[in-house]
């Protein structure tokens, strides 16, 4: 739960630098239903640790794209994850609400680094992540 101090404490969520007024609530419609949550914003990087129980799985992870923040050409954001400099891949995030990002993460031996970096100089905010083992 990103914006949250002791879950960000837990998975040791690298802040890096930040202002109090880049943690906001947000809420958009999504179909017939509002999805509130309290995030980070104008963020280039989210850095955390997965705690592997020796299982794959998929981190899902809640981001928004940031106000002014499309990449070159007008297209919304992408946003690349990663676990020890390889890949998960990419997703390109929505310009008007939440965008659930979904990656395969392979077996989780022990605890892993996970990155999740904007590309092209665009800034995100993320909300939450979630691990569901299979």
């Amino acid at each position: 739960d990103v914006a949250d101090l002791e879950s960000e404490a837990l998975h040791d969520y690298w802040l890096g630098p930040t202002r109090e007024t880049e943690n906001k609530a947000l809420s958009f419609e999504h179909g017939e239903r509002t999805i509130a949550d309290g995030a980070r914003v104008r963020r280039s990087s989210d850095h955390f640790v997965l705690h592997g129980r020796g299982r794959a799985g998929v981190l899902v992870a809640r981001l928004v794209s940031d106000e002014d923040s499309a990449s070159p050409g007008g297209a919304p954001p992408e946003v690349e994850a990663s676990t020890g400099g390889a890949s998960l891949g990419k997703a390109r995030l929505r310009q008007d609400g939440w965008t659930e990002a979904e990656w395969e993460i392979p077996a989780l031996a022990g605890d892993v680094e996970v990155v999740v970096t904007a590309l092209s100089a665009a800034r995100f905010g993320s909300a939450h992540y979630w691990l569901y083992m299979h």
